[in-house]
């Protein structure tokens, strides 16, 4: 999503970041957005209650841990691809491939 971001920018951002999706650039569905969301609520869960009560609050940087996605374990991301869905020429015919190698 990180790529999809910097590439696209963030209104192509948000539209995928909300939906759902299987293509050569984006896997992505609502369980995903659902356990991102959980993993960075736990992360921030000590600093929460402390905002609501002081709106002035600083928040002390600590570094989120690497979030793995069950449904990305066994795909494979190279640039900004997911191979399995960019060699899927039934699905994709021509999607188009930047910067060629």
């Amino acid at each position: 999503m990180v790529c999809f971001l910097e590439n696209y920018g963030p209104e192509k951002f948000s539209e995928t970041f909300l939906g759902n999706f299987d293509t050569p650039e984006a896997i992505w569905n609502h369980e995903m957005r659902r356990f991102l969301i959980e993993k960075i609520a736990l992360h921030i869960s000590e600093f929460s209650p402390r905002l609501f009560s002081n709106t002035h609050a600083l928040y002390q940087y600590c570094p989120i841990p690497k979030i793995q996605f069950p449904q990305l374990e066994h795909e494979l991301f190279c640039n900004i691809y997911y191979l399995r869905n960019l060699c899927d020429t039934a699905r994709f015919p021509d999607w188009p491939i930047k910067n060629q190698v």
